[in-house]
């Protein structure tokens, strides 16, 4: 587990409050394709960085279903999770009762039974504030150099 102290923003600028807060970054395994396992390690670990002061936490890409995408075995596909549903609630009852922040990335399901990756931001009032997928084309020169972000919406 790796923590940082960050600068947000100047106490001058607009809405920034230049107060410093604690970042912790869950750099953790999961397991494959057991959501509700992996739900209750990352609870356990939200825990400890809220009682260490952290007032955001950020898990790694596909981190809550495991990288199901990049599995052989069909019937991990089925531990996709539909986005609002069981996992987000829990998502949501985990940073209101912490008052933690939290970035978490997970494989969706979409509503048409495609799945995803995709990435929830749970806000410290247990809201969900934003999802999004990762995907991005880089072209240098002639070659294409394909990479993931996150967007925002």
């Amino acid at each position: 587990n790796s923590e940082n102290r960050i600068k947000v923003g100047n106490p001058g600028d607009s809405g920034a409050s230049g107060q410093k807060f604690r970042i912790a970054l869950a750099c953790i395994n999961s397991k494959m394709a057991e959501p509700e396992v992996n739900l209750a390690r990352l609870e356990t670990v939200c825990e400890k960085a809220a009682r260490n002061g952290a007032r955001l936490i950020v898990f790694a890409e596909e981190w809550l279903t495991g990288s199901l995408n990049k599995s052989s075995r069909p019937e991990d596909a089925e531990a996709a999770l539909e986005i609002p549903g069981p996992a987000l609630e829990r998502l949501e009852e985990i940073a209101r009762r912490l008052k933690l922040s939290m970035v978490v990335g997970l494989v969706e399901k979409a509503p048409s039974g495609k799945c995803r990756n995709t990435c929830v931001v749970v806000d410290e009032k247990g809201y969900q504030v934003s999802s999004g997928i990762y995907f991005y084309k880089l072209r240098i020169k002639k070659d294409a150099l394909v990479k993931r972000m996150l967007l925002l919406r």
